[in-house]
């Protein structure tokens, strides 16, 4: 999984690496960062002030793998920091994740030590949802693996996956805030022949028991009830057939492209993820709960909370994380903001 932070526009110096930290990923092929003479601050002072061809990073890109199932240890484990000026395409930021996924898949502590990749999980900012569909999209499932001979007989289920299998699913905590972002647009959600406004939907509400009567019209009072019940995720096969027919007869009128792609890549991803646990042990415990990126956003609400600084630098919150993961490792993997239970029974979820 990977996230965005803000950061302090800062250079600041690493003692460690004999390296200065802050500039952008995507303007620093050219810079000589290593620190020899003062001749190198005056270079990348010129090439920030002057000739403008770098600029400070203003966003830390942090990536962290979890555990997808089991009953211990599921505070995602930070393992790359990069700062971003947030100009980058997805195509340039799915490059970037590819390196890092070459570079896990033969390090003797990636793969060989804490297991595959399974899923790539982002919030949903253009450019990720963008890296995640050229990453995740090159290819067909093997119909004669295991998986496939699983997968195989679920009608209209998108088979395409990344290389070795790799998935990419949003957080669903962000699609739920955008249904209900959704559900107030004043120029409201088309069902069959019916246009739901936030009004009507306010005025159905109110008729429940328990609330104000209001007579209303029934066929948008079904109406407003299919909507409820189809953006609820109740079903998730239901969800996202009955999402693909309505996107196909009302098209935008009735989700943006960006929330259906994003919440059929939480299905998908859900889907794939009990057919792969099935075939190595089907009493595998999966809460669904942990889908996504929120995990990693628990761990920034730590690190924004480890003194009381307004903001950080890039190098401040690599050290941050480090003294996060040391702390997460004593305490058995679990952080201190007590985040299973936010989300329901934390010795039972799944994580790192």
């Amino acid at each position: 999984m990977w996230y965005g932070i803000a950061l302090e526009e800062v250079c600041r110096y690493d003692a460690l690496r004999n390296s200065i930290l802050g500039l952008c990923r995507e303007h620093t092929d050219h810079i000589d960062t290593t620190l020899t003479s003062i001749e190198t601050i005056k270079a990348i002072e010129k090439a920030l002030y002057e000739t403008e061809t770098c600029c400070h990073g203003k966003d830390g890109t942090v990536v962290a793998v979890a555990a997808i199932a089991g009953a211990q240890h599921y505070t995602p484990i930070p393992v790359l920091l990069s700062p971003s000026c947030k100009t980058e395409k997805g195509s340039e930021l799915g490059g970037w994740l590819q390196t890092f996924l070459e570079v896990y898949k033969t390090h003797p502590y990636g793969e060989t030590t804490h297991g595959a990749i399974w899923t790539l999980a982002s919030d949903g900012e253009s450019s990720f949802r963008a890296a995640r569909f050229a990453l995740c999209m090159s290819e067909q499932l093997d119909l004669s693996s295991g998986l496939g001979m699983r997968l195989c007989s679920l009608q209209g289920l998108n088979l395409q996956t990344g290389p070795h299998g790799i998935l990419g699913t949003c957080d669903p905590k962000h699609v739920m805030k955008r249904f209900a972002t959704l559900l107030r647009n004043p120029i409201g959600i088309q069902v069959n022949d019916t246009t739901i406004t936030s009004s009507q939907i306010a005025s159905n509400i109110q008729s429940l028991p328990g609330m104000t009567k209001e007579k209303v019209r029934d066929h948008r009072r079904k109406a407003v009830v299919f909507i409820g019940k189809c953006l609820g995720f109740f079903y998730l096969s239901a969800y996202v057939h009955l999402t693909a027919m309505l996107h196909l007869k009302h098209g935008l009128a009735f989700l943006t492209g960006a929330l259906y792609a994003d919440s059929h890549a939480i299905v998908k991803d859900i889907i794939f993820t009990i057919a792969r646990l099935q075939e190595i042990d089907p009493k595998i415990p999966y809460h669904i709960i942990h889908a996504g990126t929120d995990r990693l956003e628990s761990i920034f609400s730590d690190v924004r909370t480890q003194d009381h600084s307004r903001n950080f630098d890039v190098l401040q919150l690599g050290q941050k994380l480090s003294i996060l993961d040391g702390r997460c490792s004593s305490w058995g993997g679990r952080s201190w903001t007590r985040v299973g239970e936010r989300e329901g029974r934390g010795d039972q979820a799944i994580g790192k």
